[in-house]
């Protein structure tokens, strides 16, 4: 595990962070497809699985509901605390913990992460968000955590 990012050192980036991704939202016309059809499981109290590919995470903090209890997946990495500490700026939280590495036989969390995910979808009907893909990818290839995730909750992707 990655030594953590000192707390003086994330509250600045994180605001910046924060407000970059307010200003990037802001100035970029955007388009919602079927965002009807999902309405019932974002805005409704059960929990619901939201998934956005990795490449395309950086908007999904304005995206969160203001309904419901918003987590995200996040990784225990330096790039994770950080990306945790903007988070927490938007109102959404962080379950910390990632894929664990097979071939350096290195666990990263993702079993305690999973647990904590299926905790708060079941429980408190929370949205929890996550990237099926990954940062190393393979790009838009899905693993099936999500699927397992959300199977387990009997909850909708």
């Amino acid at each position: 595990m990655a030594p953590p990012v000192r707390a003086a050192a994330t509250a600045p980036l994180a605001a910046l962070g924060a407000f970059y991704i307010r200003l990037v939202y802001l100035t970029t016309r955007w388009t919602v497809e079927g965002y009807e059809a999902a309405r019932p499981a974002l805005e409704g109290p059960g929990g619901v699985v939201l998934v956005t590919w990795h490449g395309r995470l950086f908007v999904a903090p304005v995206l969160a509901p203001k309904t419901k209890r918003c987590l995200a997946m996040v990784s225990r990495s330096r790039d994770g605390e950080l990306f945790a500490a903007i988070l927490r700026r938007w109102g959404v939280g962080a379950v910390r913990g990632s894929t664990d590495d097979r071939v350096k036989r290195r666990p990263k969390g993702g079993g305690a992460a999973f647990s904590q995910a299926l905790d708060a979808l079941s429980r408190t009907g929370a949205l929890v968000g996550l990237t099926p893909d990954g940062p190393r990818g393979p790009r838009h290839k899905a693993r099936p955590g999500t699927a397992r995730l959300a199977a387990a909750a009997q909850v909708q992707i």
